[in-house]
């Protein structure tokens, strides 16, 4: 339980404060100016107000891209175009905000949508 879960309730008991955050991880990442111009830029480009949500939606996406690698890998399988699948991604966020590429089977329930999205 970390400090900032820690309160007081009127009559002075100390108690645990319910974690707003709760199911989310903090984590401190330094960026290159690159690495943060790139994500601002990916980050208005989709209308993504927070810039945790962007940088958290774009792990997301690039370890998507890591598991289909090693899926294709695996089975064997030719590896779709990253344009044509860059492409799909970006017509189904425009219209809904989920992604259309086609995942292993494994994937989905790995890294689920983002909830406010």
């Amino acid at each position: 339980m970390s400090a900032g879960n820690i309160g007081k309730s009127a009559d002075g008991n100390v108690v645990r404060l319910p974690d707003p955050s709760a199911g989310r991880h903090r984590v401190v990442v330094s960026l290159t100016e690159e690495q943060m111009a790139a994500a601002e830029g990916w980050r208005l480009a989709n209308g993504i107000a927070e810039q945790s949500e962007a940088l958290g939606e774009l792990i997301r996406l690039g370890l998507l891209s890591e598991i289909a690698k090693v899926y294709h890998l695996v089975t064997g399988d030719k590896e779709t175009d990253h344009q044509e699948i860059d492409d799909r991604a970006d017509d189904d966020r425009k219209s809904d905000g989920r992604s259309s590429v086609e995942e292993p089977p494994t994937t989905a329930s790995a890294f689920p949508e983002h909830p406010d999205r």
